[in-house]
């Protein structure tokens, strides 16, 4: 006697003229076309005692076909080759991070889920992730996307996605250093994979540009943008003064402090001067300043000198 079986098929039975051995054949026979059921696709053979169940399933159904098999009755032979059910579909990931927190979505393999994500990133994660029940046969999978996500850290926000052998980086940085240390992370990637970074930046590291205007009977007016080093409280004590006007910008890029001492020097020295003006641009200093006399624009051609010359010939260039 034989039955042959495959799910979302007809069943081939071949109906024998003479009773089972001992009558368990039929038994066997419910059993095992039911586990054929708990597989995703699959095949099922009896003939005579022995017994066989091929196809693909989910760890459920795989195991529930394996045990009908270790349960068959004494005579009867058995064995399953049944390996677990994929879609096809290749591993991807997509992680949303908003600096605080990171939406998962993708289909990630066996161990690989969205805790391991928010370990990685140091956040909560959460999402729609569809887990495989097959794992990556080359084991790099893990490693790709933990590496594409140790870049986050770096980053103010950003989106990271992983398809095939190709990591896409997406975000915002502060700086061009934190730009540069995302990419860093992604330096180590296996032979045969790329990566594709994109940046906006908060700071993007162009020269300082600023003008502090002073007169002695309105105060001091500060405009532009100002280097990381140089704080409108700092511009106040160089005049002797309690706070400044204006609302200047203040870069991101840190600097060694080079600019206050530019702000004091180039401050400080003009008494002399009904007004005075500091003028920054890129790498250019320009001091300026209002005499109500010959006699007191000469006074102030010394101090204002000594000034200058005290100002560091190589400013930096952020």
């Amino acid at each position: 006697m034989g039955i042959l079986g495959a799910t979302n098929a007809d069943l081939d039975v071949q109906q024998a003229r003479i009773s089972s051995d001992a009558g368990v054949w039929p038994g066997v026979a419910t059993d095992m076309t039911t586990a054929l059921t708990r597989v995703e696709s699959g095949t099922l053979m009896i003939e005579g005692r022995n017994v066989s169940l091929t196809g693909t399933a989910t760890p459920a159904g795989k195991a529930a076909g394996e045990a009908a098999i270790a349960s068959l009755p004494e005579g009867f032979t058995g064995t399953s080759d049944i390996s677990f059910y994929d879609d096809g579909a290749p591993f991807s990931m997509i992680v949303d991070y908003d600096g605080a927190n990171a939406t998962v979505d993708g289909k990630l393999p066996a161990g690989f889920g969205a805790s391991l994500t928010a370990d990685a990133v140091g956040v909560s994660a959460s999402g729609d992730v569809a887990t495989a029940y097959i794992s990556d046969d080359s084991g790099r999978w893990p490693g790709i996307a933990n590496t594409g996500l140790a870049a986050f850290p770096n980053l103010e926000n950003g989106i990271l996605q992983i398809a095939d052998n190709r990591i896409l980086l997406s975000g915002l940085a502060r700086t061009p250093a934190e730009a540069g240390a995302a990419d860093a992370a992604l330096a180590d990637l296996p032979e045969g994979f790329t990566a594709t970074t994109s940046y906006d930046l908060v700071d993007d590291g162009t020269p300082p540009s600023y003008d502090v205007v002073y007169d002695p009977a309105t105060g001091a007016n500060v405009t532009g943008r100002l280097p990381s080093s140089l704080a409108t409280t700092d511009i106040a004590s160089a005049l002797d003064l309690d706070t400044v006007s204006g609302k200047p910008t203040i870069g991101l890029v840190e600097d060694d402090g080079i600019w206050a001492t530019v702000a004091n020097k180039g401050l400080s020295p003009l008494s002399n001067l009904e007004n005075r003006t500091l003028s920054v641009e890129d790498t250019t200093v320009r001091l300026t300043g209002l005499a109500r006399t010959p006699a007191e624009a000469e006074a102030a051609d010394a101090p204002l000198l000594v000034c200058l010359m005290a100002i560091p010939q190589q400013l930096p260039t952020i």
